[in-house]
């Protein structure tokens, strides 16, 4: 039996990441918190550096097809600050109004310096057809 979902639940699921995700954090650990991804170290988080995002379709996020899906891709982000030293292993999309871990992703192993910049590239997060 085929499966399938329409683009608009897709985008659906994409847009509550788009709209709400406000904040780009990269992490020395996976975060499974908000807490662990807003937070650094001395307060119980895994937060090394992190940049605001503007929420919504076609700013920092776009919203787009996929070969097995949708995807949103999240903008290569300017230089930024990094607030604590460590290698960062995971990028997370956190809402900090509702302080909720909305997305977590790998990345290759950073190793940052307190008071350094950090360029991030473009990147993608895809939501597969059902199987």
């Amino acid at each position: 039996m085929a499966k399938s979902l329409h683009n608009d639940v897709l985008d659906a699921l994409l847009d509550a990441v788009v709209d709400f995700g406000d904040r780009l954090t990269l992490c020395s650990a996976e975060p499974t918190t908000y807490t662990h991804a807003a937070s650094g170290s001395g307060s119980g988080g895994y937060m090394l550096a992190d940049d605001d995002l503007t929420v919504g379709d076609g700013n920092d996020y776009t919203i787009s097809a996929s070969p097995s899906g949708r995807q949103f891709t999240v903008a290569s982000q300017p230089a930024f600050s990094v607030s604590n030293t460590g290698d960062a292993t995971h990028v997370a999309i956190v809402d900090v109004s509702e302080q909720k871990l909305l997305a977590v992703t790998t990345c290759t192993t950073l190793t940052l310096t307190a008071g350094g910049l950090i360029i991030t590239p473009a990147w993608s997060m895809v939501v597969n057809q059902p199987t």
